[in-house]
């Protein structure tokens, strides 16, 4: 049986995939212990609301979600893998692969990143970390990349690797359900894209900030990376960045033609 931990935004995709196909699963909170039976699914984390931005406020929370709790997952799953979900937000440029060491951390969010990529190494030799980056989906949710760029007045424009939720959901079942390599895995999309893109995909006309500009308005610099994700793709491959996003407007815009 799989224990899943974290009842957020990837944490319930999860559960909800996993009631779909009928896999047994034990649903924990993360603000108590538990005795996996089997390989355990960590989703439970520390980001912030409405952004990453909180976490510049509420550092000893983003210590304790991000960096304090996986250290205790692994703790209560003793020998058990655990899959950790996290993100690629350690970085600033690329591509990189999973064997470069983080270059970024310039907000406190990303900065618990790094600590929580560095603590986990002794647990890697049967544990795993996938780095997504800015999850999306056909789902209206505040933590979707494109619900975030439709309620945006302003954008900046950036390159940056993406992470489709339903594959993101994928690959976590995938890996508690037949174990592969353990160690770090980079859970994006295959490709890149730029803001400017995202927005002309989704016919969306907005405003442009310099990232000088941005970065007068936030309280923390963000993260603007590509991540390699060829050690994925030969794991559990997963389709590109741009025919996940396709895909994702194209859903999103036939739902919303049907309700109309």
């Amino acid at each position: 049986m799989i224990t899943l931990v974290g009842h957020g935004y990837i944490g319930s995709a999860i559960a909800k995939s996993l009631r779909a196909q009928k896999i047994a699963f034990d649903w924990v909170s993360h603000s108590h212990g538990f005795s996996p039976s089997g390989p355990v699914i960590n989703a439970a984390g520390f980001i912030g609301s409405p952004n990453v931005d909180e976490c510049e406020k509420q550092k000893p929370l983003t210590i304790m979600g991000n960096v304090a709790w996986p250290l205790a997952c692994e703790s209560y799953a003793g020998a058990t893998p655990v899959i950790h979900i996290s993100s690629g937000c350690v970085y600033q440029g690329g591509p990189f692969t999973e064997d470069d060491p983080p270059n970024f951390a310039g907000s406190f969010y990303s900065y618990s990143k790094v600590l929580q990529q560095e603590v986990l190494k002794p647990y890697l030799g049967k544990s795993y970390l996938l780095r997504m980056r800015m999850p999306f989906s056909t789902d209206d949710h505040p933590k979707n990349l494109l619900t975030k760029f439709r309620q945006y007045q302003t954008l900046v424009d950036g390159e940056n690797s993406l992470s489709r939720v339903e594959d993101v959901v994928k690959v976590a079942i995938f890996f508690a359900q037949n174990l592969p390599e353990p160690g770090i895995y980079n859970l994006t999309n295959p490709g890149s894209v730029t803001n400017r893109e995202i927005a002309d995909l989704m016919g969306l006309k907005k405003q442009w900030v310099t990232q000088e500009a941005f970065l007068k308005t936030v309280k923390a610099p963000r993260s603007f990376c590509v991540l390699d994700s060829a050690k994925l793709q030969k794991v559990c491959p997963i389709d590109d960045v741009r025919t996940a996003l396709n895909d994702c407007i194209v859903s999103e815009t036939l739902a919303a033609r049907a309700v109309a």
